[in-house]
């Protein structure tokens, strides 16, 4: 049976309610994908659909247990292109995690689930919908509500991932 899910980190209740807020009130329907709770996307969506979690977190628990705990940076806004809007995130211990998620993953499915490019952890703060592109004006400004929260760093203790229920909708577990 295929699985939805994706494995990642959550953020500071306050700090990730300081976000929603302001993912809230900047929203676009009509041009922007309704935004998902804030948090660290570890492995890129869709990579894990073949694997049950019942094999795979295990795995990936064992694998966290080595890192944890550690600090992460969030340092500053940017964009992929005009399709994406997020905040990086910068930490040596979650850049060596990732890439020994990346290795798990390959080992673990023969190496027949490859990153389709370089993944890099974000907190995505909007994204455009097929076929649009976020504006400038509109980047500006999310710039101006977000910029004043950063730099800021936190201590992540556990990992968890998000089970994907419909579109834009998870159940979060811990890991």
């Amino acid at each position: 049976m295929q699985q939805n899910y994706f494995i990642g980190i959550t953020l500071p209740k306050e700090l990730s309610k300081s976000i929603a807020e302001i993912q809230q009130e900047l929203y676009q329907p009509q041009r922007v994908l309704l935004p998902l709770t804030p948090h660290i996307t570890l492995l890129e969506p869709g990579l894990l659909s073949m694997l049950p979690t019942t094999e795979f977190i295990p795995e990936v628990k064992k694998l966290a247990d080595q890192f944890l705990p550690f600090d992460v940076s969030l340092t500053r806004t940017s964009s992929f292109g005009r399709n994406v809007f997020y905040i990086s995130v910068a930490s040596p211990e979650l850049m060596e995690l990732q890439q020994n998620l990346e290795e798990l993953l390959e080992k673990v499915t023969y190496g027949r689930t490859r990153p389709n490019r370089p993944f890099h952890p974000h907190i995505t703060l909007a994204q455009a919908k097929r076929g649009l592109a976020l504006s400038i004006p509109y980047i500006d400004q999310y710039k101006s509500y977000v910029d004043p929260l950063l730099p800021t760093t936190f201590t992540v203790d556990e990992l968890a991932y998000f089970q994907w229920i419909h579109p834009r909708s998870y159940a979060l577990y811990e890991i």
